[in-house]
């Protein structure tokens, strides 16, 4: 399964999901999160890697929807970024 998920002996935590983990098992060649509910899980039981964090969140929380090529993630998230800029200064 995942090199990040798998289980050590007793005593050993598992892990933290890695950006290789999330690229190779997770998102397909386009950048869409391929098994969302899989994804969920395994940050669940194992955690996430700092550096992966910032990236990851945006897709755990539905900034970037599912569904949509990451190109299209990206302007989602600029449009976002826009508004709230607008609405601030509003």
């Amino acid at each position: 399964m995942l090199d990040s998920v798998s289980s050590g002996g007793l005593g050993e935590a598992p892990r933290p999901l890695t950006e290789k983990d999330f690229r190779t098992n997770f998102m397909n060649r386009v950048g869409e999160v391929t098994r969302p509910r899989e994804l969920r899980l395994a940050v669940y039981q194992t955690g996430a890697d700092p550096a992966l964090r910032k990236v990851l969140w945006k897709h755990l929380l539905g900034v970037y929807p599912e569904g949509k090529e990451f190109n299209s993630q990206l302007v989602n998230v600029t449009v976002l970024k826009l508004l709230l800029v607008c609405r601030s200064h509003w």
